[in-house]
């Protein structure tokens, strides 16, 4: 699972996310509920359950791991996924996203590494920062998809990669448009000793966020982050029944979690469609 967008002490946000990757860690073939880890063949699909990813093909930009789908055009969208690699859902995202016309890169900035059994995964997290490696890599990203015609790029964050891209519009990355399941803005104090609140605040592209029932209040609607980023043409989304995980490895078997993973896709296909 992801964590809470507001960072609470940091022993209590060390015992969470022991916790949440010893989940993670778990048998690929756990059953869960609402947010909890099932076999990672299962993806989206124009919103519907699909059990291959197809797309094109996993690849490097020199060192840095991506899963590239769709055909090369004008717009695209860059993916940055949770801490469990390119796990669960993710590839049938993507797969997702290029069959709604747009060419999908997808990256891995710990290189193949992940949180599952980690000690301390705020420590690990804080390993890999923006300045130094998260940057260069979306550097990159942009660099590949200029030569590939892409000229209008978006984002889609899970926990994590929600926090990546603010950091990146904030850094003034050219994104036109960013959306964040289950987002994890609260890293940029838990992990790196930021300002959320300020990173929000440097934001300059419309945000979706979807948070989970059990995100922090700053990414809710009417939260402080929620209502910076809506001053960019951003709004938030709240899914109350469900917990962080739920889109890219809840339990499509669970009725709630199926609908509102596939309201989640539609939201973010639309977010894209209007802003892209």
């Amino acid at each position: 699972a992801c964590w809470p967008s507001c960072p609470s002490s940091p022993l209590a946000e060390a015992a969470g996310m022991r916790r949440a990757t010893r989940a993670a860690g778990r048998a690929e073939a756990m059953v869960g509920r609402r947010g909890h880890a099932v076999p990672p063949v299962l993806g989206l699909h124009c919103s519907r359950p699909r059990t291959t990813s197809r797309g094109a093909w996993t690849s490097f930009l020199e060192d840095l791991p991506v899963y590239v789908a769709g055909q090369p055009g004008p717009k695209a969208v860059v993916v940055l996924p949770e801490i469990f690699g390119f796990a669960g859902r993710l590839k049938g995202i993507c797969d997702t996203l290029a069959d709604e016309g747009y060419f999908v890169v997808m990256i891995d900035s710990f290189r193949g590494d992940s949180a599952v059994g980690k000690a301390n995964p705020l420590e690990w997290i804080a390993k890999t920062p923006f300045d130094t490696v998260v940057g260069p890599d979306l550097k990159r990203v942009f660099s590949y998809l200029e030569t590939q015609g892409a000229s209008s790029v978006g984002a889609l964050g899970f926990c994590w990669g929600a926090w990546a891209f603010c950091k990146a519009s904030a850094a003034g990355f050219p994104f036109k448009a960013g959306a964040g399941a289950h987002p994890r803005i609260g890293l940029e104090a838990a992990a790196f000793g930021g300002d959320e609140v300020a990173l929000a605040r440097g934001v300059a592209m419309p945000v979706l966020l979807l948070p989970a029932g059990n995100d922090g209040p700053a990414v809710k609607p009417g939260g402080q982050v929620a209502a910076l980023l809506a001053v960019a043409g951003g709004s938030s989304h709240e899914y109350p029944g469900m917990a962080r995980g739920w889109v890219t490895r809840g339990d499509l078997r669970d009725a709630a979690v199926k609908r509102d993973a596939e309201d989640a896709m539609r939201r973010i296909l639309a977010h894209f469609k209007a802003h892209l």
